[in-house]
């Protein structure tokens, strides 16, 4: 035996019992539940200081790629097919978060500026205006399927009850003026929930001037960051060459947009380290000298 889904149920009696919570509430928390499901693909933000954790994907294989955290608590973007092979996708890498979280915030900001904000708000006015326009004639419909079902229903009130044809026929014709009505307020209704309502224009104006700040405020924890990061970005492309230390990082805006920067991976700790081939010849050390150094160093001792 299974539990059967609530959409394969054919009837569903809301507060049917008295219950803890409300309904609207249990709907809210199925979506949470859902949407933190990492079983059936959502990558929920989390803990930790990689921005882009969950939204990253490979460019070589496509596949999405996981965040590990060394001892250090250096945070890298890994692709699983790196470790497993090699020879298929020499181009699947790994890549530290810091590069990539530095390009990606930077461009977020800048998107969020003032001058940027003013224009997406301009924008969005247009199409508030447009949609106003738009919705005016399923406005003018609904009601005068509203009307016209108000007319019917009268009609049939006003029928005597002797005369069983006429008021079986101004029930059938009420009925049909019922169902026109429900079709016409369906789109209606579905056209306005899907159209956000955004806070007033004071506010995002403040918050665009104080977001920098905002940011990098240290009680803005990691999370915020990128649950701020996530309601404009939808995911984080990474692009990385076998030979060379170029990254390509693609980022695809929730809008639809996607656009492409180019930056350069550092160089791994060993050659940072490694002294560099091109020193002057006054720094070497040649080690035949030795034994004549520290003879030097032994007499003037027994000198002084």
């Amino acid at each position: 035996m299974r539990e059967q889904l609530r959409a394969e149920c054919g009837v569903v009696i809301q507060n049917h019992h008295p219950g803890y919570i409300s309904w609207e509430q249990y709907l809210l928390n199925q979506q949470r539940l859902a949407a933190n499901a990492t079983r059936s693909g959502a990558r929920p933000p989390r803990e930790g200081a990689a921005l882009c954790q969950g939204i990253v994907h490979c460019g070589s294989c496509g596949r999405a790629m996981s965040t590990n955290y060394r001892l250090s608590g250096r945070a890298d973007y890994e692709c699983a097919h790196s470790r497993a092979d090699h020879v298929a996708t020499p181009a699947c890498r790994v890549i530290g978060a810091a590069t990539v979280d530095q390009v990606v915030a930077a461009r977020l900001l800048q998107v969020l500026g003032p001058e940027e904000l003013a224009l997406a708000l301009a924008a969005a006015d247009e199409v508030a205006e447009r949609h106003v326009r738009a919705t005016r004639a399923s406005e003018l419909a609904l009601e005068r399927a509203r009307f016209e079902a108000d007319r019917a229903e009268r009609a049939f009130h006003a029928c005597e009850p002797e005369n069983r044809l006429v008021a079986r026929s101004l029930e059938s014709r009420w009925e049909t003026k019922l169902g026109t009505l429900a079709e016409a307020e369906a789109p209606l209704a579905a056209v306005r929930a899907s159209v956000p309502t955004l806070p007033p224009r004071a506010e995002l104006e403040a918050l665009a001037a104080d977001l920098p700040a905002l940011w990098s405020a240290p009680s803005t924890s990691d999370k915020d960051r990128k649950r701020l990061l996530r309601t404009l970005v939808a995911d984080v492309t990474l692009t990385s060459q076998a030979k060379g230390d170029e990254l390509r990082i693609g980022i695809r805006w929730r809008s639809g947009a996607s656009e492409l920067i180019v930056t350069r991976r550092p160089p791994p700790p060993y050659e940072t380290k490694r002294t560099h081939p091109t020193r002057p010849p006054h720094l070497s050390f040649n080690w035949v000298h030795l034994p004549a150094i520290r003879n030097w160093s032994h007499n003037s001792t027994h000198v002084a």
